[in-house]
């Protein structure tokens, strides 16, 4: 089935997770996908803010960097475009802060693989990206990179994804980032599980929202009650 990007974000948090333990930190979750990027933030298995923006690793590649050509002008170029899209969400969440910054996917380990390559760092960091980044331009085409833990198939969108995480690093301030092999895939497959062990986590999010809301839950009931009421009579 096709997801809104809110619940696709829903998902990647609900799936990185237990991947990280159930530590009561404030976590910033980032996905960089092939035509959306993935924002959440979240304590526990609970996300709290979440944002899909409209833009991955393969658009922006397609859009910035034609003809497969790697220059200082197109990656200026790619994180620049980057940078407009998180404008609108980077104030929230600098503001909401976090403590732990991880990244998922195959875009963010491919970058995570290179850097620890190059640099031999485990973390994904400001100064390991700019690093990459120079690697990166020294090559001067797609087809040429050669990094590690960059695969074929990764390869002619890897530039896209740089450029964005980049913009990510710079936009919300972020120090350093740990990654996680976990992501939409076990996401889904925890929500399943949850669905048919009645521990939704829809049902949880909900709750969530009530009470930072003050929602009065008995008067809740009392509307949902009498719309189902209206609503058998209707069918009758």
């Amino acid at each position: 089935d096709i997801i809104s990007g809110r619940e696709e974000a829903r998902l990647i948090y609900l799936g990185v997770c237990p991947d990280l333990g159930a530590s009561k930190t404030k976590r910033l979750v980032v996905d960089i996908g092939g035509g959306s990027t993935e924002l959440i933030l979240g304590r526990k298995t609970t996300p709290t803010t979440l944002d899909s923006l409209y833009m991955g690793c393969v658009s922006m590649t397609n859009e910035c960097f034609e003809n497969g050509k790697i220059t200082r002008t197109n990656m200026a170029r790619a994180i620049n475009t980057a940078r407009v899209e998180l404008e609108p969400i980077m104030a929230q969440y600098v503001s909401i802060g976090w403590q732990e910054a991880i990244g998922t996917s195959g875009t963010i380990n491919s970058i995570q693989a290179a850097i620890k390559g190059i640099s031999k760092q485990d973390e994904i960091t400001a100064v390991g990206l700019r690093k990459l980044q120079d690697f990166v331009l020294a090559e001067k085409r797609i087809d040429d990179l050669r990094l590690p833990g960059l695969t074929e198939e990764r390869r002619p969108v890897f530039v896209g994804g740089l450029a964005i995480l980049i913009a990510v690093f710079e936009a919300l301030e972020i120090e350093s980032m740990t990654t996680s092999q976990c992501a939409l895939r076990e996401g889904l497959i925890f929500d399943l599980i949850g669905r048919q062990h009645q521990d939704d986590a829809r049902d949880h999010s909900a709750n969530n929202l009530m009470e930072r809301f003050g929602v009065d839950q008995s008067h809740a009931r009392q509307v949902r009650e009498t719309a189902i009421d209206l609503l058998s009579q209707l069918a009758t």
